[in-house]
């Protein structure tokens, strides 16, 4: 292992860029207070389920669920949704740098745009508070403030004559409203991605030379393939590792903080394996991290080997609860590529039950004997 201690070698490579493209995830928001979706102390571990009218904490943001059952979507936003204007140290670096040619963001709180950075360089791929729509009438409008009701659309429709109709000073009109439900502009889940992400993505595919991918597990498709679309070098900024999504590979990999990974001085870097560099805010496991590439390469050898090839049987894995060599029988989540959990620690509250409060609901295992 590699121990070698370094000053802050993100930036170096950052400034060598002449066209630098980022991906960014929620983690770049919790030094603000705004939590992440799938960390232990995030969105889904802390939802209160019952409150909300949910049976699982991804239907907050699940399509159908809104469409049949709004007032939990309404009522969350009033307890937890702020419309933030002010960027973490992160959001306000990305305003500042020359060579910025693009930002993908997952996130829906509008700090880019807030902290400086041109909408023109700003991809909102799952979309924005800003602004919500009518899902009658297709009515545009900033989105009201959150009051815990169901916003109802303002738009009126054809005046209703009510009263005699003997004389016409008789008669009464009442304007009526067209009363849809106005939906944030965001995406959820069973929703297709904003159409402007993939034909920016088609102008900026040749373009960057640097793609940074910033506080994000990767786990939500198709915003997490989208870092293949591009060439350039591939690097990942996160608090814990992360696999490269495809068969591709990360070129360098900071283990810390976003607002950490900006930072000129404060921290000393340990390049713990080669490419891989740890900050203060970082988590490194070796074990977990020399499991998740021998999966990738598992993979890469039962391909391309013809019709009728025998799959890789994997006989023996290491627990990621307690981090101990297990051999079969055991369990392996069927999402979480090289997520494995022995017999004792699958029923446990730190082993499948957590895996699935922090992950979703979906996230089952698959017994291996």
């Amino acid at each position: 292992m590699a121990s070698a201690e370094v000053s802050n070698p993100y930036l170096p490579l950052l400034r060598s860029s002449s066209s630098a493209i980022f991906l960014l995830g929620a983690g770049i928001s919790t030094s603000i207070g705004i939590p992440d979706f799938r960390s232990k102390d995030g969105l889904y571990a802390s939802l209160k389920l019952e409150e909300y009218g949910l049976n699982a904490p991804e239907d907050l943001f699940d399509y159908e669920h809104f469409c049949a059952s709004p007032a939990g979507f309404f009522k969350w936003s009033l307890d937890s949704l702020t419309l933030q204007t002010t960027g973490s140290k992160f959001h306000r670096f990305l305003s500042t740098l020359k060579n910025l040619h693009r930002i993908y963001t997952q996130n829906i709180d509008g700090l880019e745009s807030s902290s400086g950075v041109p909408d023109s360089k700003i991809v909102h791929c799952h979309g924005s508070l800003q602004n919500s729509t009518c899902q009658t009438c297709n009515h545009k409008c900033p989105t009201p403030s959150f009051t815990g009701e169901v916003p109802l659309c303002p738009v009126p429709t054809s005046p209703l004559v009510v009263g005699p109709r003997t004389s016409s000073r008789g008669k009464k009109k009442q304007k009526l409203t067209c009363e849809g439900i106005l939906k944030p502009d965001i995406t959820f889940f069973g929703e297709p991605l904003q159409s402007v992400v993939s034909k920016t993505i088609g102008k900026d595919r040749l373009k960057s030379d640097l793609i940074t991918v910033v506080g994000t597990s990767l786990k939500v498709e198709p915003f997490s393939k989208i870092v293949n679309c591009f060439e350039g070098k591939k690097v990942l900024v996160n608090r814990d590792y992360v696999g490269f999504p495809g068969e591709g590979r990360w070129d360098c990999v900071f283990l810390c903080d976003s607002d950490e990974v900006v930072e000129e001085e404060g921290t000393t870097w340990r390049e713990v394996v080669k490419g891989v560099f740890l900050g203060r805010g970082g988590v490194w496991c070796e074990e977990r991290y020399q499991k998740l590439l021998s999966k990738k390469k598992e993979k890469g050898q039962g391909q391309g080997q013809g019709q009728g090839a025998e799959p890789v049987v994997v006989e023996t894995v290491t627990c990621d609860a307690c981090m101990t060599k297990t051999g079969k029988p055991f369990y392996t989540c069927e999402i979480c590529e090289g997520f494995d959990l022995c017999e004792g620690c699958v029923g446990k509250e730190e082993g499948g039950k957590r895996h699935r409060v922090e992950e979703g609901e979906d996230h089952r295992f698959r017994f291996c004997a």
